[in-house]
């Protein structure tokens, strides 16, 4: 099944974003555009880089319990860049990039979304958020709560992590994905040094 089309149309659903930074525990009812989940909580993670199936940490993001549904999803106003050394990507919300001098705008990234269930939860997402550096000195993602459009279920709120190191993308070795598909970097198994050091820190997005 495709996903809906990723701008609005007069009468039909959007595929927008609404995004802001939530606690965990509370109920989605903090942004208009919010689906209407007053009593749920969000189980649902919006992966696109090294922690999607198939991809080299896969194994990584299920060590605190694995997902009980998987589907390919794509997320619309976001663009997202291959960061070398480190060998993971980045991904803001909005903005453009620059690929061979060209300019690159904010459209679809395309991933998965996991969903875990009520019991499993809490340890995954204490995991995740450990993996994704939330608690560094200088975080290095930041989890907020979006819309992304599932391949078979449609719109539906998720969390994701995005690039909280900003300063890092105006610097060399940022370059633009402009598919928006991590699967398309023909080198993102391999894993570059940091200078002067015999490998780069494995940080997954």
């Amino acid at each position: 099944k495709q996903c809906p089309v990723l701008t609005r149309q007069p009468g039909s659903p959007s595929c927008q974003t609404g995004r802001m930074t939530a606690d965990p525990s509370a109920p989605l009812t903090a942004s208009p555009t919010a689906p209407p989940r007053p009593h749920e909580q969000l189980h649902a993670v919006f992966m696109y880089g090294t922690l999607m199936p198939g991809e080299r940490y896969e194994a990584v993001a299920q060590a605190a319990g694995e997902a009980v549904n998987r589907e390919r999803a794509t997320l619309s106003g976001h663009l997202l860049y291959d960061l070398r050394p480190e060998g993971y990507p980045a991904l803001v919300a909005g903005g453009s990039g620059t690929v061979d001098g060209s300019t690159v705008q904010s459209s679809a990234v395309h991933g998965w979304i996991l969903t875990y269930s009520a019991e499993q939860w809490p340890a995954a997402l204490l995991h995740l958020d450990d993996l994704e550096g939330l608690h560094l000195t200088s975080p290095l993602y930041a989890r907020t709560w979006t819309q992304a459009c599932g391949a078979a279920t449609g719109v539906q709120p998720v969390w994701v992590y995005l690039y909280a190191r900003l300063e890092r993308l105006e610097q060399p070795g940022c370059v633009a994905v402009p598919s928006g598909d991590w699967t398309a970097v023909a080198d993102r198994h391999t894993v570059t040094p940091w200078p002067g050091e015999e490998a780069a820190p494995e940080s997954p997005a």
